[in-house]
């Protein structure tokens, strides 16, 4: 599962192909708050592995920590880049 702030257009853009490499859907959240919906779709999905994507400047500590601890998924996040290259390729080389 690829997550994203669901109000950043450029990480919204890089997710896609992020995405489509992992062969992983893309959830929206708002920086600090896990919506319920996307809450229901984690535990649906049950996914082992969530790659968070902007790091703490897009999506909070706190969105983190929730995954992690009432999850109990594995967290990978991506801090922020402005080259579109170097970003995709390496999420997709993991």
């Amino acid at each position: 599962v690829v997550i994203i702030n669901g109000e950043d257009l450029i990480q919204g853009i890089l997710s896609n192909s992020i995405a489509s490499a992992l062969d992983a859907p893309i959830l929206y959240v708002n920086k600090d708050v896990i919506r319920d919906d996307v809450k229901e779709e984690l535990t649906r999905l049950n996914p082992k592995n969530v790659y968070i994507l902007g790091g703490s400047a897009n999506v909070s500590d706190n969105v983190l920590n929730t995954i992690k601890t009432e999850y109990g998924i594995e967290v990978t996040v991506q801090e922020a880049k402005w080259d579109v290259v170097d970003t995709t390729g390496s999420w997709t080389k993991q």
